[in-house]
């Protein structure tokens, strides 16, 4: 758990209702939502902070566009599917 607190609120998010729903589609749909959910994530600030904090700076300090999970809308996890 201590490892998931400092991931990216939005992903965590997103990537838990990536698992429900996946559960229900077939092997083609979840390829199809999973190439999606990648574009999405490539047009917004996390995927680009986290590779700074941990590849290009190394200080492993991302600053994320969400102070928690609870900062994070229903709408915005929406947009991702």
């Amino acid at each position: 758990m201590k490892n998931l607190k400092g991931k990216s609120p939005i992903s965590l998010l997103v990537a838990a209702r990536q698992l429900a729903t996946g559960a229900e589609l077939s092997f083609d749909d979840c390829m199809m939502l999973e190439y999606r959910l990648a574009r999405r994530f490539i047009d917004g600030k996390d995927f680009y902070e986290g590779v700074r904090a941990v590849i290009i700076d190394k200080d492993n300090s991302p600053v994320w566009s969400h102070s928690g999970l609870d900062d994070v809308s229903d709408a915005e996890i929406d947009a991702y599917f």
